[in-house]
């Protein structure tokens, strides 16, 4: 059987970076899922100093979010809503969304925090590849 590799059939991309957190919603970059079989999200919790952090995500077939459809619990692997709520320590969360629509986000809602907490988000995006024709 042949060696297998991921690294190049896969696509990095930093959609939040390492931010400080206050009351308020924050969205993530978008992800273009044109030509991607899944993607994996690894949230990061550094430093929360106070507040609730949590994290949902949004899907919307146009990249301005004009209509955005929130991604529900069932379309989430790895983990739950209740596993992105961050209220200290340092932890890192690894979540696979089930996508229907080609645009994705991130979305940071967070309240209670005078100081703050620090979160990123990356997106690991499996790249599409095809057969040759038989």
């Amino acid at each position: 059987m042949p060696g297998r590799e991921i690294f190049s059939k896969s696509e990095t991309d930093l959609t939040l970076i390492l931010t400080t957190l206050f009351d308020g919603v924050l969205n993530s970059d978008v992800v273009d899922l044109q030509n991607v079989n899944a993607v994996l999200f690894v949230v990061f919790a550094g430093v929360i100093f106070d507040g609730t952090h949590a994290i949902t995500f949004e899907e919307s077939d146009d990249v301005g979010f004009s209509s955005p459809v929130a991604v529900p619990e069932s379309d989430l692997r790895g983990a739950t809503f209740a596993d992105l709520i961050f209220t200290g320590s340092v932890m890192i969360v690894p979540v696979s969304v089930v996508n229907n629509k080609r645009f994705l986000r991130g979305v940071v809602t967070t309240t209670g925090a005078t100081s703050g907490g620090e979160i990123s988000i990356f997106a690991v995006k499996q790249m599409l590849t095809l057969a040759p024709a038989s």
